[in-house]
Protein backbone atom coordinates (compact mmCIF):
# COMPACT_ATOMS: atom_id res chain seq x y z
CA UNK A 1 0.00 0.00 0.00
CA UNK A 2 1.47 3.34 -0.88
CA UNK A 3 0.59 5.68 1.81
CA UNK A 4 2.70 8.53 3.29
CA UNK A 5 2.87 9.58 7.10
CA UNK A 6 4.70 12.47 8.40
CA UNK A 7 4.46 15.50 11.22
CA UNK A 8 4.43 18.83 11.13
CA UNK A 9 4.29 21.71 13.90
CA UNK A 10 1.45 25.07 14.27
CA UNK A 11 2.11 27.77 16.14
CA UNK A 12 -0.45 28.71 19.15
CA UNK A 13 -0.23 32.50 20.37
CA UNK A 14 -1.09 32.79 23.70
CA UNK A 15 -2.66 35.11 26.04
CA UNK A 16 0.56 37.15 27.36
CA UNK A 17 2.14 37.09 23.84
CA UNK A 18 4.44 34.23 23.91
CA UNK A 19 4.06 31.18 21.50
CA UNK A 20 3.41 27.47 22.07
CA UNK A 21 4.31 25.14 19.83
CA UNK A 22 1.40 22.09 19.03
CA UNK A 23 3.58 19.07 17.26
CA UNK A 24 0.78 16.58 15.05
CA UNK A 25 1.36 13.49 13.26
CA UNK A 26 -0.42 12.69 9.77
CA UNK A 27 -1.16 10.13 7.10
CA UNK A 28 -2.28 9.59 3.85
CA UNK A 29 -3.20 6.71 1.87
CA UNK A 30 -2.89 6.80 -2.07
CA UNK A 31 -5.39 3.85 -2.42
CA UNK A 32 -8.22 4.14 0.21
CA UNK A 33 -11.60 3.52 -1.01
CA UNK A 34 -14.01 1.00 -1.86
CA UNK A 35 -13.46 -1.69 -4.39
CA UNK A 36 -15.42 -4.29 -5.98
CA UNK A 37 -15.93 -6.82 -8.87
CA UNK A 38 -18.21 -7.38 -11.26
CA UNK A 39 -20.16 -10.26 -13.28
CA UNK A 40 -18.62 -9.06 -16.49
CA UNK A 41 -14.92 -9.45 -15.38
CA UNK A 42 -14.06 -5.60 -14.15
CA UNK A 43 -12.98 -4.99 -10.74
CA UNK A 44 -13.34 -1.04 -9.56
CA UNK A 45 -12.45 1.34 -7.06
CA UNK A 46 -13.91 4.64 -5.82
CA UNK A 47 -13.43 7.15 -2.93
CA UNK A 48 -15.86 7.31 0.37
CA UNK A 49 -17.81 10.27 -1.52
CA UNK A 50 -18.27 8.82 -4.37
CA UNK A 51 -15.91 10.46 -7.09
CA UNK A 52 -12.97 9.43 -8.48
CA UNK A 53 -14.92 5.66 -9.71
CA UNK A 54 -11.94 3.31 -11.92
CA UNK A 55 -11.75 0.75 -13.31
CA UNK A 56 -8.68 -1.24 -12.16
CA UNK A 57 -8.69 -4.72 -13.94
CA UNK A 58 -10.78 -6.44 -16.63
CA UNK A 59 -10.62 -10.23 -17.18
CA UNK A 60 -12.29 -13.26 -19.42
CA UNK A 61 -13.23 -14.62 -16.47
CA UNK A 62 -16.33 -13.62 -13.42
CA UNK A 63 -14.88 -12.69 -10.28
CA UNK A 64 -16.18 -13.85 -7.02
CA UNK A 65 -14.78 -12.45 -4.25
CA UNK A 66 -11.81 -9.35 -3.45
CA UNK A 67 -9.68 -8.75 -0.79
CA UNK A 68 -6.79 -6.36 -0.22
CA UNK A 69 -3.03 -6.90 0.89
CA UNK A 70 -2.65 -3.36 1.90
CA UNK A 71 1.08 -4.37 3.36
CA UNK A 72 2.30 -4.94 -0.15
CA UNK A 73 -0.27 -3.14 -1.89
CA UNK A 74 -1.82 -6.32 -3.70
CA UNK A 75 -5.31 -7.15 -4.48
CA UNK A 76 -6.35 -10.59 -3.94
CA UNK A 77 -9.41 -12.05 -5.99
CA UNK A 78 -11.34 -15.74 -6.74
CA UNK A 79 -12.54 -15.92 -10.34
CA UNK A 80 -14.49 -18.67 -11.93
CA UNK A 81 -13.15 -19.52 -15.77
CA UNK A 82 -15.80 -21.78 -16.89
CA UNK A 83 -14.05 -24.81 -15.42
CA UNK A 84 -12.23 -24.25 -12.62
CA UNK A 85 -11.84 -21.91 -9.54
CA UNK A 86 -8.95 -19.58 -8.80
CA UNK A 87 -7.45 -16.97 -6.65
CA UNK A 88 -5.07 -14.09 -8.29
CA UNK A 89 -3.90 -11.49 -7.43
CA UNK A 90 -1.97 -7.82 -9.12
CA UNK A 91 -0.70 -4.36 -8.43
CA UNK A 92 -2.59 -1.45 -7.84
CA UNK A 93 -1.21 0.54 -10.42
CA UNK A 94 0.49 -2.04 -12.49
CA UNK A 95 -1.74 -4.43 -15.81
CA UNK A 96 -0.30 -7.37 -13.80
CA UNK A 97 -2.42 -11.02 -13.22
CA UNK A 98 -0.47 -13.81 -11.34
CA UNK A 99 -2.38 -16.88 -10.64
CA UNK A 100 -1.33 -18.17 -7.15
CA UNK A 101 -4.18 -20.84 -6.84
CA UNK A 102 -6.30 -22.93 -9.07
CA UNK A 103 -8.96 -25.76 -8.32
CA UNK A 104 -12.04 -27.82 -9.24
CA UNK A 105 -14.51 -26.66 -6.68
CA UNK A 106 -13.90 -23.45 -5.03
CA UNK A 107 -12.45 -21.39 -3.62
CA UNK A 108 -14.76 -18.78 -3.58
CA UNK A 109 -14.48 -16.63 -1.05
CA UNK A 110 -11.31 -15.32 0.55
CA UNK A 111 -10.21 -13.00 3.69
CA UNK A 112 -6.88 -11.14 4.03
CA UNK A 113 -5.85 -10.91 7.54
CA UNK A 114 -3.19 -7.92 7.69
CA UNK A 115 -1.76 -7.81 10.50
CA UNK A 116 -0.81 -11.48 10.52
CA UNK A 117 0.19 -11.49 6.80
CA UNK A 118 -2.18 -14.54 6.16
CA UNK A 119 -4.62 -15.41 3.37
CA UNK A 120 -7.72 -17.40 4.12
CA UNK A 121 -9.73 -19.06 1.43
CA UNK A 122 -12.50 -21.65 1.06
CA UNK A 123 -12.56 -25.16 -1.26
CA UNK A 124 -15.21 -27.82 -1.64
CA UNK A 125 -13.42 -31.15 -1.62
CA UNK A 126 -14.87 -33.73 -4.26
CA UNK A 127 -12.81 -36.73 -2.91
CA UNK A 128 -13.98 -36.88 0.96
CA UNK A 129 -17.61 -34.96 0.09
CA UNK A 130 -16.74 -31.73 2.73
CA UNK A 131 -15.59 -28.90 3.12
CA UNK A 132 -12.22 -26.80 4.50
CA UNK A 133 -10.90 -23.40 4.79
CA UNK A 134 -7.05 -23.13 4.00
CA UNK A 135 -4.61 -20.30 4.55
CA UNK A 136 -1.51 -19.64 3.59
CA UNK A 137 1.21 -16.23 4.12
CA UNK A 138 0.30 -13.42 2.05
CA UNK A 139 3.48 -13.08 0.96
CA UNK A 140 4.26 -16.71 -0.94
CA UNK A 141 4.32 -16.90 -4.50
CA UNK A 142 2.35 -20.09 -5.16
CA UNK A 143 -0.51 -20.18 -2.29
CA UNK A 144 -0.14 -24.12 -1.24
CA UNK A 145 -1.38 -23.46 1.79
CA UNK A 146 -2.35 -25.39 5.18
CA UNK A 147 -5.94 -26.89 6.46
CA UNK A 148 -7.34 -24.53 8.95
CA UNK A 149 -10.38 -25.11 9.52
CA UNK A 150 -11.29 -29.11 8.13
CA UNK A 151 -14.76 -29.78 7.20
CA UNK A 152 -17.35 -27.55 8.30
CA UNK A 153 -20.59 -28.97 10.19
CA UNK A 154 -24.14 -29.70 9.46
CA UNK A 155 -23.11 -30.39 5.96
CA UNK A 156 -22.49 -26.53 5.04
CA UNK A 157 -20.50 -27.54 2.43
CA UNK A 158 -20.65 -24.05 0.54
CA UNK A 159 -18.75 -21.57 1.88
CA UNK A 160 -20.35 -17.37 0.78
CA UNK A 161 -18.52 -15.25 2.49
CA UNK A 162 -15.58 -15.11 5.26
CA UNK A 163 -13.74 -11.88 7.83
CA UNK A 164 -11.33 -11.98 10.54
CA UNK A 165 -11.62 -9.22 13.30
CA UNK A 166 -8.87 -7.55 14.84
CA UNK A 167 -9.71 -9.79 17.99
CA UNK A 168 -8.14 -12.74 15.82
CA UNK A 169 -12.17 -14.41 15.76
CA UNK A 170 -12.52 -15.79 11.97
CA UNK A 171 -16.04 -15.63 10.85
CA UNK A 172 -17.59 -17.75 8.11
CA UNK A 173 -21.01 -17.93 6.29
CA UNK A 174 -21.44 -21.19 4.91
CA UNK A 175 -24.91 -22.86 3.04
CA UNK A 176 -25.86 -26.48 1.70
CA UNK A 177 -25.92 -25.51 -1.48
CA UNK A 178 -23.82 -23.30 -3.86
CA UNK A 179 -23.97 -19.88 -4.97
CA UNK A 180 -21.80 -17.66 -6.83
CA UNK A 181 -24.76 -15.75 -8.85
CA UNK A 182 -24.49 -19.10 -11.54
CA UNK A 183 -26.01 -21.63 -9.58
CA UNK A 184 -28.28 -21.22 -7.04
CA UNK A 185 -30.19 -23.31 -4.49
CA UNK A 186 -33.83 -23.92 -3.31
CA UNK A 187 -34.89 -24.07 0.51
CA UNK A 188 -31.69 -25.02 1.57
CA UNK A 189 -29.75 -24.51 5.60
CA UNK A 190 -26.83 -22.75 6.47
CA UNK A 191 -25.04 -21.76 9.20
CA UNK A 192 -22.87 -18.61 10.69
CA UNK A 193 -19.66 -20.11 12.25
CA UNK A 194 -16.73 -18.65 14.54
CA UNK A 195 -13.54 -19.83 14.92
CA UNK A 196 -10.13 -18.04 15.72
CA UNK A 197 -6.81 -17.60 13.27
CA UNK A 198 -4.73 -19.18 16.49
CA UNK A 199 -5.99 -22.44 16.54
CA UNK A 200 -6.84 -24.91 13.83
CA UNK A 201 -10.37 -26.74 13.26
CA UNK A 202 -11.52 -23.86 16.01
CA UNK A 203 -14.57 -23.31 13.89
CA UNK A 204 -18.11 -23.77 15.78
CA UNK A 205 -21.67 -23.76 14.21
CA UNK A 206 -23.51 -20.52 15.83
CA UNK A 207 -27.08 -21.34 14.76
CA UNK A 208 -28.80 -22.98 11.41
CA UNK A 209 -31.58 -21.46 9.12
CA UNK A 210 -33.74 -22.54 6.27
CA UNK A 211 -33.95 -20.30 3.61
CA UNK A 212 -37.42 -19.48 1.43
CA UNK A 213 -39.34 -22.09 -1.01
CA UNK A 214 -37.73 -19.66 -3.65
CA UNK A 215 -34.21 -19.85 -5.08
CA UNK A 216 -32.28 -19.61 -2.24
CA UNK A 217 -29.05 -19.80 0.18
CA UNK A 218 -29.83 -18.63 4.13
CA UNK A 219 -26.27 -16.83 4.54
CA UNK A 220 -24.76 -13.99 2.82
CA UNK A 221 -22.03 -11.27 3.40
CA UNK A 222 -19.88 -11.24 6.54
CA UNK A 223 -18.17 -8.54 7.99
CA UNK A 224 -17.04 -6.81 11.59
CA UNK A 225 -16.60 -3.68 13.21
CA UNK A 226 -14.51 -4.77 15.65
CA UNK A 227 -17.53 -4.65 18.07
CA UNK A 228 -20.38 -6.10 16.45
CA UNK A 229 -20.69 -8.84 13.39
CA UNK A 230 -22.98 -8.04 10.78
CA UNK A 231 -24.28 -11.11 8.56
CA UNK A 232 -26.38 -10.75 5.61
CA UNK A 233 -29.69 -13.17 5.87
CA UNK A 234 -32.36 -14.84 3.56
CA UNK A 235 -35.71 -15.39 5.42
CA UNK A 236 -38.92 -15.70 4.75
CA UNK A 237 -40.32 -12.26 5.21
CA UNK A 238 -41.81 -10.05 2.56
CA UNK A 239 -40.64 -9.83 -1.29
CA UNK A 240 -37.41 -9.44 -0.78
CA UNK A 241 -35.88 -11.65 1.80
CA UNK A 242 -32.86 -9.99 2.97
CA UNK A 243 -31.80 -8.43 6.27
CA UNK A 244 -28.67 -7.67 7.80
CA UNK A 245 -28.24 -9.21 11.09
CA UNK A 246 -26.27 -7.48 14.05
CA UNK A 247 -24.47 -9.71 16.73
CA UNK A 248 -21.61 -9.57 19.60
CA UNK A 249 -18.52 -10.79 18.69
CA UNK A 250 -19.42 -14.27 20.08
CA UNK A 251 -22.25 -14.51 17.62
CA UNK A 252 -24.42 -15.40 20.46
CA UNK A 253 -27.20 -12.41 20.90
CA UNK A 254 -28.24 -10.39 18.00
CA UNK A 255 -30.22 -8.05 16.64
CA UNK A 256 -32.48 -9.68 13.85
CA UNK A 257 -34.13 -6.61 12.68
CA UNK A 258 -30.69 -4.27 12.87
CA UNK A 259 -31.67 -3.80 9.27
CA UNK A 260 -33.36 -5.25 6.66
CA UNK A 261 -33.66 -3.81 2.77
CA UNK A 262 -37.42 -3.95 1.05
CA UNK A 263 -36.18 -2.60 -2.52
CA UNK A 264 -33.48 -4.98 -3.25
CA UNK A 265 -31.53 -8.02 -1.71
CA UNK A 266 -28.28 -7.90 -0.32
CA UNK A 267 -25.03 -10.02 -1.15
CA UNK A 268 -21.50 -9.28 0.42
CA UNK A 269 -21.05 -6.87 2.43
CA UNK A 270 -18.15 -4.54 4.00
CA UNK A 271 -17.62 -2.44 6.46
CA UNK A 272 -16.15 1.76 6.17
CA UNK A 273 -14.73 2.08 9.79
CA UNK A 274 -13.16 5.36 9.35
CA UNK A 275 -16.68 6.81 8.14
CA UNK A 276 -18.91 4.39 10.30
CA UNK A 277 -20.59 3.14 7.33
CA UNK A 278 -21.92 -0.18 5.99
CA UNK A 279 -22.16 -1.29 2.55
CA UNK A 280 -23.56 -4.17 0.52
CA UNK A 281 -24.33 -5.10 -2.89
CA UNK A 282 -27.38 -6.19 -4.93
CA UNK A 283 -27.59 -8.32 -7.48
CA UNK A 284 -31.41 -7.52 -8.40
CA UNK A 285 -31.05 -4.17 -9.10
CA UNK A 286 -27.21 -3.84 -9.63
CA UNK A 287 -26.49 -1.47 -7.17
CA UNK A 288 -24.33 -0.76 -4.15
CA UNK A 289 -26.14 0.41 -0.70
CA UNK A 290 -24.94 1.77 2.49
CA UNK A 291 -26.30 2.73 5.64
CA UNK A 292 -24.76 4.27 9.21
CA UNK A 293 -23.32 2.17 11.64
CA UNK A 294 -23.89 4.45 14.21
CA UNK A 295 -27.85 4.19 13.97
CA UNK A 296 -29.19 1.52 16.59
CA UNK A 297 -32.19 0.21 14.27
CA UNK A 298 -31.80 1.48 11.26
CA UNK A 299 -34.71 -0.26 9.36
CA UNK A 300 -35.57 2.00 6.43
CA UNK A 301 -32.63 4.34 6.28
CA UNK A 302 -30.72 2.44 3.27
CA UNK A 303 -28.72 4.78 1.10
CA UNK A 304 -28.00 4.08 -2.76
CA UNK A 305 -24.42 4.74 -3.05
CA UNK A 306 -23.81 3.61 -6.52
CA UNK A 307 -25.61 2.15 -9.43
CA UNK A 308 -23.56 0.01 -11.31
CA UNK A 309 -23.47 -1.34 -15.48
CA UNK A 310 -22.72 -5.10 -14.18
CA UNK A 311 -24.13 -7.64 -11.29
CA UNK A 312 -21.89 -6.95 -8.22
CA UNK A 313 -20.01 -9.73 -6.61
CA UNK A 314 -17.52 -9.18 -4.05
CA UNK A 315 -16.71 -6.03 -2.17
CA UNK A 316 -13.86 -4.63 0.07
CA UNK A 317 -12.50 -1.51 1.80
CA UNK A 318 -9.50 0.13 2.03
CA UNK A 319 -8.81 2.66 4.60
Amino acid sequence: MIAFTGCGSEFETLLDGKTSTRNYTFSWNEFSGIYWSEADGTIHRINFNGTGEEILRVSSNIPLDIAIDTNNSRIFWTEYTGSAYRICRGGFNEDDTVVVYTSSYGPTAIAIDNSAGIIYWNEYQTASNHHDIWRCNITDELLTGTKWFNELANNNNYTYSMCISTTGNFYITANTYYDTGITLGSNNAGSPYLGTTALSDSDNLITSLNGPTANSVPFKGIATDGTYIYFAANTNHGTWPKRISRAGLDLIVSDEGWLYQNVSDIQKITIDLTNHKIYWTSQTDKRIYRADLNVAAPNGTAELFITLENTPTGICISQ
